[in-house]
């Protein structure tokens, strides 16, 4: 009986081993691994600006406001114009460089504090405002704005001098040079 048992278990253990034989040797025979293609969406990011205007050698004190016939005010036309394909999310900003000579700074005869700028859209709405005096390299003044291919934004930009109704004699031959430009953004990828 005890030989019957050693025969049983060495018939089992064989059979055992067979099938994992058989099973490994089919695993590794049969296994198969796949990736999906990945698909990369490219885009063309695009921007154009230009201002346009001439020197004016007139500015004078001016209770400035938009719409009005201002001819103490210098104004030029800005236009930003995309081009972007396939960029969703894309959006550019405005920035202004300024730059003031001449201006001899006495509190009693006016300032740079009063040489203003007002940019504003083709609607007559105000984007940005404000003192050449905090105009620093490249001061962003309007920020985020949205840019596609069919973007043609039209900005106004006025500048003047804010009427104080006092002695701003410091403020004669002084020279504004202002750049403006563009600069556009693509999104931040998701999960950033």
């Amino acid at each position: 009986m005890e030989n019957r048992n050693n025969v049983l278990l060495t018939v089992i253990g064989v059979a055992t081993l067979l099938v994992v034989l058989v099973g490994a040797s089919f695993a590794y025979f049969t296994a198969t691994a796949s990736t999906t293609a990945d698909q990369v969406e490219t885009g063309k990011l695009e921007i154009t600006s230009a201002l346009t205007g001439t020197s004016e050698n007139r500015i004078k004190p001016t209770d400035f406001t938009v719409g009005e016939d201002n001819v103490d005010v210098a104004e030029f036309t800005f236009t930003v114009t995309g081009g972007a394909t396939n960029v969703d999310g894309a959006t550019y900003d405005i920035r202004l460089l300024g730059l003031l000579t001449g201006v001899a700074e006495t509190a009693d005869k006016g300032s740079a504090d009063d040489i203003k700028y007002a940019l504003y859209d083709s609607t007559n709405t105000p984007v940005a405002t404000g003192s050449f005096a905090d105009v620093t390299a490249e001061t962003i003044i309007a920020t985020n704005k949205p840019l596609s291919g069919s973007t043609n934004d039209v900005y106004t930009l006025y500048v003047y001098i804010e009427e104080s109704h006092g002695n701003q004699d410091n403020l004669q031959n002084v020279t504004i040079n202002a750049t403006m430009h563009a600069v556009a953004k693509t999104p931040a990828p998701a999960g950033a």
